[in-house]
């Protein structure tokens, strides 16, 4: 008796298992061709810088995203950038407008007045009393401190605040004297016990150590009645629990 002999039969998955490879390679393939062509599409080309009123600016350290990628740049990694050349920064709003334009909204600490180290060295102050930077040429759009002390001994870094209390106070003494319309001013710090604010022909006595925050609240009082011109003010001492006048 003979055994009769079978026919080999192919492996049924063997084909599917090809074509499956196939498959695979060619969606790996085209995944590959999108990446690539992503990445090259979405290189930045243009960035676009201005100030929160819409004017354009220059600023330290827009160039480093030149040909980045548009899709994988991420809002912090922006600020931080930006932050480490311009200690300065205060906020950055980034809009990404596909396919290759970056834009940059920059708002910085505002100088609102600065003190003099040198003839040729001032310190630029915000309303909180941080160093903005430096200028070399004496400012002439913003106000003046002058301080009682020395200062060329001390470790000034952009972004950092000074210690003085005083300074600090004359400071936003200063926001409001901008606030107020008033650009040449000088804000002389006597001594702790004595800030006297010279706004063109009135002047405003203070002190950092009799509460602050209600003197300033009278400062600002002051310097609407002087806006309105409802009174002809010679001086106004507000160290005390009521302001004192003194009319012309």
């Amino acid at each position: 008796m003979f055994l009769k002999r079978q026919p080999v039969l192919s492996k049924p998955y063997s084909n599917l298992n090809h074509r499956d490879f196939t498959l695979v390679f060619l969606l790996a393939f085209i995944l590959f061709l999108l990446l690539a062509c992503g990445y090259y599409l979405f290189r930045i080309q243009s960035v676009e810088v201005s100030n929160t009123q819409g004017q354009q600016l220059d600023i330290r350290g827009s160039e480093y995203f030149q040909k980045k990628n548009l899709i994988l740049l991420n809002s912090q990694t922006i600020y931080s950038v930006l932050k480490a050349q311009n200690p300065d920064l205060l906020s950055v709003v980034s809009i990404k407008q596909y396919p290759q334009t970056l834009r940059l909204i920059i708002e910085k600490y505002q100088s609102v007045a600065y003190l003099t180290l040198s003839p040729t060295r001032y310190l630029l102050l915000a309303s909180d009393g941080t160093l903005n930077g430096f200028a070399y040429d004496r400012p002439t759009n913003i106000g003046e401190i002058i301080y009682y002390q020395s200062l060329t001994t001390g470790d000034y870094t952009i972004g950092n605040k000074l210690g003085q209390i005083d300074i600090q106070f004359a400071t936003k003494i200063a926001e409001l004297a901008q606030l107020y319309g008033h650009s040449k001013f000088i804000i002389n710090i006597m001594d702790a016990h004595l800030i006297l604010c010279n706004l063109e022909d009135v002047s405003i006595i203070s002190s950092s150590e009799a509460n602050p925050e209600k003197q300033l609240i009278m400062i600002k009082q002051v310097m609407e009645l002087i806006r309105n011109g409802s009174q002809k003010i010679k001086s106004v001492d507000v160290r005390f629990e009521k302001m004192i006048i003194e009319n012309r």
